[in-house]
């Protein structure tokens, strides 16, 4: 028979009714045990990830804008092209020079055809600033995730809401230790608080599959299936 005990254990009503208990010196709460996230692979694509795919949408769109823009805004047609020997040819700013000199922008690189026009310059000046802004933020966005690999990781939840809503959708289970302090936890949260009630409902109706046994069984079973395991510390 043991007079004293020194321990990880949490204090619970159950427990309290057969051991005394001293105030505790530290309170941690539940914790969620889970696999950590991997880096997304994106193979040969990688130089798309510094921005998503409706940014790079968007800047596709404002290219082909600016494009057309600066062709509307164009001083007009060759004034060469009716004179069959001209002294010197005068390049026409068709819609594909002005599609080359939007791309070319953003590999700052030179354009041999003058916009001769106020309105064309103009605008050519805005798109430039505008490639300077995008093209600035796409390289300091580029060298954060190749310094920082585990920043373009896919993280599945990073709390009990989240981790309750995208549990269907992500198709990842959770549990807890049957019988244990953290079950009961959530058996009484679960009359004031919509979250945990949710947590509950689907722990208690599915606790021959999810639920476990042991610590050690479910972190076993965190490391070898898309499972998340609440444990108290």
């Amino acid at each position: 028979m043991a007079d004293l005990a020194i321990g990880d254990i949490t204090i619970t009503y159950e427990r309290e009714e057969v051991v005394d208990f001293t105030p505790p010196f530290m309170t941690l709460g539940v914790s969620i045990l889970y696999q950590k996230a991997l880096a997304s692979a994106s193979g040969g694509f990688l130089f798309t990830d510094p921005f998503t795919l409706e940014v790079w949408i968007c800047i596709l769109f404002l290219s082909c804008f600016a494009s057309w823009e600066e062709f509307h805004l164009r001083n007009g047609k060759n004034p060469n092209c009716h004179n069959k020997k001209p002294e010197y040819l005068v390049t026409e700013l068709t819609f594909m020079n002005c599609l080359w000199f939007v791309t070319g922008s953003f590999m700052r690189q030179c354009y041999d055809i003058k916009l001769k026009s106020v309105p064309t310059r103009t605008v050519a000046a805005m798109w430039w600033f505008f490639t300077l802004v995008i093209v600035s933020l796409y390289v300091a966005q580029l060298v954060f995730i190749f310094s920082h690999p585990s920043s373009s990781a896919e993280s599945h939840f990073s709390n009990l809401e989240e981790l309750v809503t995208r549990a269907p959708e992500k198709q990842i289970k959770f549990g807890a230790k049957l019988g244990g302090a953290t079950a009961s936890f959530f058996e009484r949260m679960a009359e004031d608080n919509n979250v945990y009630a949710k947590a509950w409902a689907y722990m208690h109706n599915h606790e021959e599959d999810i639920m476990v046994k042991t610590n050690d069984e479910g972190v076993r079973k965190a490391l070898q299936e898309r499972y998340a395991l609440f444990y108290g510390k």
